[in-house]
């Protein structure tokens, strides 16, 4: 299963990458949404996004949706853990509900959409958001 409760009770969908980026969304009343993505690194990272002053620190490089429904990428100081619980989604598999779904393909590609039209793309030629 790609899916669990957290102690709200509320659903989410968890999986994880063949390049270790692990991406989690919520459910509500059978909609999907609040979806992140994070990893130790993540491919064609927007160089706008990167925290200068993490510069040779641990980072985590997440994107996420925020509560108006559009994407940004931010870097934060922190170690990645690795996320035991995600299933492997291989690429060339999507994973869906409703109208919402994430799609992983060859080399490190991920792309997100949901119902309202927002979205990323993570990509190592150059990831982002719409």
């Amino acid at each position: 299963m790609y899916s669990a409760k957290n102690w709200h009770e509320d659903t989410y969908v968890l999986f994880q990458t063949p390049g270790e980026i692990g991406c989690f969304a919520y459910i509500y009343s059978g909609v999907m949404g609040l979806i992140e993505c994070h990893g130790r690194s993540m491919p064609g990272f927007p160089a706008d996004a990167l925290n200068p002053k993490l510069k040779d620190r641990p980072t985590v490089f997440t994107v996420a949706e925020s509560s108006d429904g559009a994407f940004k990428f931010t870097s934060s100081l922190g170690t990645y853990t690795d996320e035991k619980g995600y299933r492997l989604l291989p690429a060339g598999m999507k994973l869906t509900v409703g109208e919402t779904g994430c799609a992983v393909g060859d080399d490190h590609y991920i792309a997100c959409v949901t119902s309202q039209h927002h979205g990323f793309v993570i990509s190592p030629t150059g990831s982002w958001t719409f």
